[in-house]
């Protein structure tokens, strides 16, 4: 998950501390801790991109009412993520009256309502969003958001530490939390550590 905020004293490939979440621990008493960011990209007006560590949460899908022969459903403006990772800062769409798709957050909480303060959400800028696509998919309208998925290209950007391949990628991988495997996150289990998938934005297909 990625976010932007003032930014004035980070630069590219520092990491810092910013709200908080459940993360460790069982179903019964899951532990909110500081969340991890790695700042990706600090820009000329002194805001930051940052990317979560960690996955933290899942269990909410891309569009529950996904269609092969309709290219809205696979938009990041019309998603259900968009709108539980903004709450009450989502904005609707400037698509919604084409799309005539209502977006519902799955969940009785957002993340970020859930993993920020009132202070610490003030901090957080709202950016314009491109939604570009991948292998030809119908791309989606520009969105401004507070809190986002990386795209395709972000994933293949090598100034942002990721490997510049569809392959899939070590550099792509994200530590999984135990709240985010409570949600029902897709997981692979190496050592003593769990990673799982996370998704992107962008319209189009692959695991990376």
């Amino acid at each position: 998950m990625g976010a932007a905020r003032n930014a004035a004293a980070l630069t590219s490939a520092d990491v810092v501390y910013y709200g908080a979440y459940p993360q460790s621990g069982t179903s019964d008493d899951f532990k909110v801790e500081p969340v991890l960011w790695r700042v990706l990209e600090v820009s000329g007006d002194k805001t930051a991109l940052m990317l979560s560590e960690k996955i933290l949460d899942g269990g909410v899908s891309f569009n529950p009412d996904y269609s092969d022969t309709d290219p809205y459903y696979s938009w990041w403006s019309e998603s259900q993520i968009r709108k539980f990772l903004n709450g009450k800062e989502y904005v609707e769409s400037v698509s919604a009256d084409v799309t005539k798709i209502t977006v519902r957050n799955p969940k009785p909480y957002s993340f970020y309502g859930k993993a920020f303060s009132a202070g610490e959400g003030g901090g957080i800028i709202k950016a314009d969003v491109d939604n570009s696509s991948t292998r030809g998919a119908t791309p989606g309208p520009k969105t401004t958001d507070k809190i986002f998925l990386l795209s395709y290209a972000d994933a293949k950007n090598t100034a942002y530490g990721f490997a510049n391949d569809d392959n899939s990628s070590s550099s792509r991988k994200a530590e999984l939390t135990g709240y985010g495997a409570s949600q029902g996150v897709m997981s692979n289990t190496e050592g003593n550590k769990k990673y799982g998938y996370w998704w992107l934005r962008s319209p189009g297909g692959g695991v990376y």
